[in-house]
């Protein structure tokens, strides 16, 4: 009789480990994310995209982030350290530049995780003195 209880223990123990998730799926940007394209949108038109494999030096631009919460930025300038936050949605660069002046830099997660992606908005006026609003998109994949 002991050892059918035993048994039903350790049974109940391994399906309530099971049901309660051990495991996070949630998102997590540790690791080296690296420069996949340039999209350029012209009042709400795309028009231009540029990939890795187009232009040399972004070819060469990285994220890495590490387990204590900072990582750094690669790329053929020197490395720059900075400090990050994240949530499944996005994630943001506290970076410290050489004056001393902190900045965020915000990035989106996009596609179940496997893209981080930094938004610019700006609007400028064209040569014909139309208001037009410009956003570009940069995209790093892992």
């Amino acid at each position: 009789m002991k050892r059918y209880v035993a048994i039903g223990f350790v049974l109940l123990s391994v399906i309530v480990l099971c049901m309660s998730g051990c495991s996070d799926f949630r998102f997590n940007p540790i690791g080296t994310w690296t420069f996949s394209e340039l999209k350029e949108y012209k009042d709400g038109k795309l028009i231009q995209t540029i990939t890795s494999d187009e232009d040399p030096y972004m070819k060469e631009a990285t994220l890495t982030f590490k387990k204590s919460g900072t990582g750094y930025i690669g790329g053929n300038k020197k490395d720059q350290k900075f400090t990050y936050e994240y949530t499944d949605d996005s994630v943001t660069l506290n970076i410290t530049d050489k004056s001393n002046d902190n900045y965020d830099v915000d990035y989106e997660v996009r596609d179940n995780g496997g893209s981080l992606v930094r938004i610019i908005e700006k609007e400028s006026v064209d040569e014909n003195g139309k208001k037009v609003s410009l956003r570009e998109e940069v995209i790093f994949k892992r």
